[in-house]
């Protein structure tokens, strides 16, 4: 069996992904800690440059998982590019599910999501055309400004979508009925009930942690403590919580900083329980360039 799919890895996965989602869910229920409010005081043009260091690490976290996958065929990339950037990204089935649980309202939870599964299919297009261009080039200046250039192309298709998210969102509810004055949000105090499903779906994007993790370990060639503080990084920023918590310093910090930690604490495990994949990792001259 690969080892990506052995029971042990998926063991290992799935402890990580309890302790990082542990971290929300005792800030909330033993601290109470609150969810971020819907406006964190950021003008325009803050909230754009914030979105902007996100696309960025996430083209490049993307580009380098497209690089590990040098000997596969086109649609195998697409395809893990496409898992990964669901997954982890916009959580594929866990924000629905979790949705449809604390509603009751299934259809109108789960609709939504398509225009977002469609997000991250163009986005994986937009970086698996940029890795392709890049590859036949042995200079390193060239492919990494083809690479700047396909980061540019996909933060404007990431800005562009996201004004038309609503849109597309309002469209699809239209064909479910939504939550009725019966369906009510159930308390942040969740029980077994809530807290069983949420620990088993965020085994999912967790597990995206782990491709990306095994991509780094592969692709960028420095020592092992920077490649995991470089994973890490850009995992938090590119999920949109770290430098938010960064530039919410106050009375709000914890509240972001909740979703921060979460990631920070699945992603160091990652680290340690698969360390094995640094230490065994051939030395690369130059690999630490994409594509």
């Amino acid at each position: 069996m690969s080892q990506i799919l052995s029971p042990r890895t998926i063991f290992l996965v799935a402890i990580s992904g309890f302790a990082g989602l542990s971290v929300h869910v005792i800030a909330q229920q033993v601290f109470d800690v609150p969810y971020p409010s819907g406006s964190l005081g950021f003008t325009r043009m803050e909230a754009a440059l914030l979105a902007l260091a996100r696309h960025a690490a996430f083209y490049a976290i993307s580009a380098i998982l497209v690089a590990s996958l040098k000997d596969r065929s086109r649609w195998t990339k697409l395809a893990v590019l496409f898992f990964c950037s669901a997954a982890f990204y916009e959580e594929l089935l866990r924000v629905p599910v979790m949705q449809g649980l604390v509603t009751g309202a299934w259809a109108f939870s789960l609709l939504p999501q398509l225009a977002l599964y469609a997000k991250a299919l163009l986005f994986s297009v937009v970086v698996l055309l940029s890795a392709a261009l890049a590859a036949p080039f042995e200079d390193r200046l060239r492919r990494y400004g083809l690479h700047v250039l396909g980061a540019m192309i996909a933060a404007l298709f990431l800005f562009a979508f996201d004004d038309l998210l609503p849109v597309l969102q309002q469209f699809l509810m239209q064909f479910a009925t939504p939550p009725g004055p019966e369906d009510q949000l159930l308390s942040q105090d969740y029980g077994a009930l809530i807290l069983i499903p949420a620990y088993l779906t965020y085994i999912v994007p967790t597990y995206a942690m782990y491709l990306y993790f095994r991509a780094f370990a592969a692709m960028v060639d420095a020592g092992a403590v920077a490649v995991c503080l470089l994973y890490m990084a850009l995992l938090a920023v590119a999920r949109g919580t770290a430098l938010i918590a960064l530039m919410s310093i106050g009375p709000g910090f914890l509240s972001v900083f909740q979703f921060t930690a979460q990631i920070l604490v699945a992603t160091a495990l990652i680290c340690v329980f698969f360390r094995d994949d640094l230490a065994a990792r051939a030395p690369k001259a130059g690999s630490a360039g994409l594509a």
